[in-house]
């Protein structure tokens, strides 16, 4: 049997270790979003990987929760990056 040989190394696993809900993570390589799924689901006690390009400079992976199904509009994480809705909360709360 020959083994499939993916187009980018897939070196960063990311775990939800949180038992309660989802996460969802969002990430920038660059000035885009980068390669691989943008808001990208994870479920309690799961995980999933991502690609990382050789010769990759620089890039951010983020947390979100409490998001829709979409992950947008999340009441952690919404911070304003490629393809990412700024949250802004008032300091009293918006609930």
């Amino acid at each position: 049997a020959v083994a499939a040989v993916r187009a980018e190394p897939w070196r960063l696993r990311i775990v939800n270790g949180c038992h309660e809900a989802p996460i969802w993570i969002a990430h920038e390589a660059g000035p885009t979003s980068g390669p691989g799924e943008q808001n990208a689901r994870i479920d309690p006690g799961q995980h999933r990987d991502f690609p990382t390009a050789d010769g990759l400079s620089a890039t951010r992976y983020w947390p979100k929760m409490g998001c829709d199904d979409h992950g947008d509009h999340c009441m952690l994480g919404g911070s304003g990056g490629p393809g990412q809705a700024c949250v802004i909360r008032n300091p009293g709360g918006d609930d």
